[in-house]
């Protein structure tokens, strides 16, 4: 992992190649816990999600602990995206998994999000990414298998819309003017502006 400043220089490098504590193997999720300032970051190919403590001169990093480990290899889950909810909430997403998990500020589970699944069977895997709403902490999941975003409320209780984006999303960002940035896997951007229902973005001209 690579820590730079605001004006871009790079600061510090934190970790090895590994499966110790604060080592990763091909991380490919970070966020920022709202509240906290911890670290997140999906650890993907030792299957875990660490949680760490950045110093404030961004040199040195703290283990706070594993949120979600899976060691069973027919069980086995590749975390691929994670984000955070205003109540510091950890939303953590899986690469070919329709399956999304909640769990609270201190790294304890609460409960699964269950997407829908597509009807092809020889469609490409499932690559789930998710970030956070700030106007309103809503959920919202980029899924490049179905090509849909789908909304739900910042407790994962009630899906509250889903839409279809033409091609496949495989990362997603909201910026200051709440529009909504995804990148696509035939490698462009697309950039969705708020329809005047929240629930939906409309398509790029």
């Amino acid at each position: 992992l690579q820590i730079f400043d605001v004006e871009g220089k790079a600061l510090s490098a934190l970790g090895f190649n590994g499966d110790a504590p604060t080592y990763f193997n091909e991380p490919k999720g970070i966020c920022l816990q709202s509240g906290a300032g911890n670290l997140i970051v999906a650890d993907s190919n030792n299957y875990r999600v660490q949680m760490l403590s950045i110093c404030d001169d961004g040199m040195d990093s703290k283990y706070l602990g594993t949120i979600y480990s899976s060691t069973e290899p027919e069980t086995r889950l590749i975390p691929n995206g994670v984000a955070s909810t205003c109540q510091g909430h950890i939303v953590v997403t899986y690469h070919d998994c329709s399956l999304v998990k909640l769990f609270d500020e201190n790294g304890r589970f609460l409960r699964n999000i269950k997407l829908a699944t597509c009807k092809d069977a020889s469609s490409s895997p499932v690559a789930l990414n998710v970030c956070i709403n700030d106007t309103n902490s809503r959920i919202l999941v980029a899924d490049s298998n179905t090509r849909r975003i789908s909304m739900w409320s910042c407790d994962g209780h009630q899906q509250i819309g889903s839409f279809s984006v033409d091609g496949s999303p495989c990362s997603l960002a909201i910026d200051h003017y709440d529009q909504l940035l995804l990148g696509m896997h035939y490698n462009q951007i697309a950039v969705y502006t708020p329809a005047k229902s929240s629930y939906q973005w409309l398509k790029p001209s």
